[in-house]
């Protein structure tokens, strides 16, 4: 009763007000209800999934777009309708997301290229150390050991800062980290590609060497001189026919 009594004596509107000190109580102390803060978890919670779903998702994409796909089948066209042939062991990759904008290959092994013309988009071929940049044309490229032989058109042959330009029948290599003009080994080597030989003026005997491994046959020559040939010849004609057709031209005897 004493105590009621000093209540009502000395009330004044808002002194004795719990709610409202609890409220200034929790603000000087930093204090919160347990349903807030439960609730202010959640939305932590919630903001931190949506971030790392956005972040998945930009990786994934990133991932995508910059994917390399390999392609090991022994001819294939690409996006653009380049036609590109693969010798055994040979490996291709190139980004499917991104070839429309950037028409970018990389190649281990040995690859005919068929490259479709586009103005504004040339075609580039990589290999561990050298590049092949084209706008259309047609060319064999050895990565192995870095050789280019182009069969029609123009071909720009780099190694780093060092480049050089090949045209139709020209044949390059890699000396001392620059690209440089030479003979290649054979008269076609792209013949087992385009399934095509072509002969100006050739010893019998460098014909011979290359029917030979083309056919996997021991071919020689049973002559005391060696002629030259000059001639053209499908692959599909076949052996038998090839070399009928040279020991008449040629008055020669192949063995």
């Amino acid at each position: 009763m004493n105590h009621l009594e000093f209540i009502i004596h000395h009330y004044k509107e808002g002194i004795f007000n719990p709610k409202k000190g609890l409220e200034r109580f929790r603000e000087r102390t930093g204090t919160q209800k347990e349903g807030d803060r439960l609730r202010l978890l959640r939305y932590i919670a919630a903001a931190a999934s949506l971030a790392l779903i956005i972040a998945a998702g930009g990786v994934l994409y990133h991932l995508q777009m910059n994917r390399w796909e390999d392609v090991t089948a022994k001819t294939f066209v690409l996006p653009d309708q380049s036609v590109i042939r693969l010798q055994e062991g040979a490996v291709l990759s190139f980004q499917p997301r991104r070839f429309a904008e950037e028409r970018t290959v990389k190649l281990s092994g040995i690859a005919y290229f068929e490259v479709n013309h586009e103005e504004e988009k040339p075609f580039e071929v990589h290999s561990v150390e050298v590049k092949v940049r084209v706008m259309g044309t047609k060319f064999l490229f050895n990565a192995s050991d870095n050789t280019v032989y182009v069969d029609e058109g123009r071909v720009l042959f780099s190694v780093g800062p060092e480049s050089l330009e090949l045209t139709k029948g020209h044949y390059a290599v890699v000396k001392g980290q620059v690209p440089v003009l030479s003979a290649p080994e054979l008269p076609n080597p792209s013949a087992w590609a385009t399934g095509r030989l072509q002969y100006d003026a050739v010893p019998l005997g460098l014909v011979l060497k290359e029917l030979s491994i083309l056919f996997g046959r021991d071919l020689s020559l049973q002559s005391a001189e060696e002629p030259s040939l000059t001639g053209e010849f499908a692959l599909s004609d076949g052996l038998p026919r090839i070399l009928s057709l040279i020991e008449s031209a040629l008055d020669v005897v192949i063995e």
